[in-house]
């Protein structure tokens, strides 16, 4: 683990994104998915700790703090377009490719409304606030996660013989050190978000 800590990390982010677009999917209410990222945010940055030296920790930090700028900037408001888009492009794909047979009055109706409906869904995904919250809200898990870690850095220092993950993730007693620059991490994460 400790020598491919940048793949990994790379590889965790995709795998984020996959698991919170399901549970968007499953659960539908972001008050309920907010706890579950916050807690993947944190094992993320935990990985940090897995690092075979100091270098290698400040390096997989900086890849990390990367790519949650390039997420904020660009992938997390390019997948929500997408996703947004999708049942549009769904619909035409479905127009074009689908058996060219003759449609009863109903069904070019029942077409039709469901064309204005997802429209409509479009159209109310853009207006109002709700792009802000979306923002907001992945930017509160983020900072969550942020004032979290520390505490749980502490706790792996003091109480390593229980939790046994400094022992199966090869962190070893001098990287403790790691532990107590991690405490420092949140005042470099809060400026680089101005």
């Amino acid at each position: 683990f400790g020598g491919a800590v940048y793949m990994f990390l790379i590889i965790f982010y995709f795998i984020d994104i996959g698991i919170g677009m399901l549970l968007e999917e499953v659960l539908r209410e972001k008050l309920l998915i907010a706890p579950l990222e916050t807690s993947i945010s944190v094992v993320e940055s935990l990985m940090t700790m897995g690092a075979a030296s100091f270098v290698e920790f400040t390096v997989s930090f900086m890849i990390d703090l990367s790519i949650t700028t390039i997420d904020r900037l660009y992938l997390g408001p390019g997948i929500a377009w997408v996703q947004t888009l999708w049942p549009r492009w769904r619909m035409m794909l479905k127009r074009k490719f689908k058996a060219r047979r003759r449609m009863t009055r109903e069904e070019k109706a029942r077409e039709e409304l469901e064309w204005r409906r997802i429209n409509e869904e479009i159209e109310l995904a853009h207006e109002g606030v709700e792009p802000l919250l979306d923002a907001y809200t992945g930017y509160a898990q983020e900072v969550t996660a942020i004032l979290i870690l520390p505490g749980i850095n502490l706790f792996m220092m003091y109480f390593p013989e229980e939790l046994q993950i400094t022992a199966r993730y090869n962190i070893r007693n001098f990287m403790s050190k790691y532990f107590l620059f991690f405490m420092y991490m949140p005042l470099f994460l809060f400026i680089a978000d101005v």
